[in-house]
């Protein structure tokens, strides 16, 4: 009897172990890929638009300064949007449309890069679209440029969207928020983020302007899903655990 008992429970109990196990690898390697990708489709390495320039704070940050533990607001290129300047553009005051090849994969309210580094600059701008036209986009007068940059024919513009993950304290779930409202990857799910240097050191947030800039090197992701409902004595807990290097980061230093 006592045999049977423990063979009936653990029949009952292995399908739900087994599918938190996939939901929490699923959560980590949704959460890897953005991670891995921090910083995509920024001018990132630009002298003229370095991740150390205060007065371009918060734009020239692939990972704000609100980051901590169970929270972290990160840029990323999530779908590759991208298409080039068909002439040359000067942002000012008055000068807020440029001619693209196309914009098809853009819309009202997307934020933007450019990138003139193609043709040998090293400068950049951000930008929130505020009107499609045609091949002609039209940011708003708020933009954050490097100074007296002219950007010519053949510079990159990117579609790079703010996202925020977000692991509530008391129950809740995981959610991920790219622009459009908070999205639940799995309920009772929650993840720890730890920051590391190149050595391996960890790094305490809040992260600085100056700790992202030059020492930001990785994330170790450790994402937990529970069995809430499960007839064993102890709870069982699923994790996935993985340390992800923050390639666009080193490569521009």
């Amino acid at each position: 009897l006592s045999v049977f008992m423990s063979a009936s429970l653990f029949g009952t109990d292995e399908p739900k172990i087994l599918r938190a196990n996939e939901t929490a690898q699923a959560i980590l390697d949704y959460l890897a890929y953005d991670f891995r990708m921090i910083g995509s489709g920024m001018p990132l390495g630009q002298s003229s638009f370095s991740m150390g320039d205060v007065l371009l704070t918060p734009a020239v940050l692939p990972i704000l300064t609100t980051a901590t533990n169970e929270y972290a607001q990160i840029r990323v290129a999530e779908n590759g949007e991208a298409t080039v300047l068909t002439d040359s553009f000067t942002p000012s005051s008055s000068s807020l449309t440029f001619s693209v090849i196309s914009t098809s994969n853009f819309a009202e309210g997307d934020t933007v890069y450019l990138s003139d580094i193609p043709e040998g600059g090293s400068s950049g701008l951000q930008g929130t679209i505020t009107s499609l036209t045609n091949n002609t986009i039209t940011i708003n007068l708020a933009f954050v440029a490097t100074a007296g940059v002219q950007f010519p024919a053949g510079t990159e513009v990117h579609r790079v969207p703010l996202i925020s993950y977000q692991s509530p304290i008391i129950g809740g779930g995981i959610t991920r928020d790219s622009g459009s409202g908070p999205v639940l990857l799995a309920p009772n799910s929650s993840f720890t983020l730890t920051y590391l240097d190149s050595n391996g050191a960890t790094l305490v947030p809040p992260l600085t302007q100056p700790v992202i800039a030059d020492s930001l090197a990785a994330v170790r992701i450790s994402v937990t899903v529970p069995i809430n409902d499960s007839r064993r004595k102890a709870e069982y807990v699923a994790t996935a655990e993985q340390t992800v290097a923050l390639r666009n980061l080193i490569l521009s230093r």
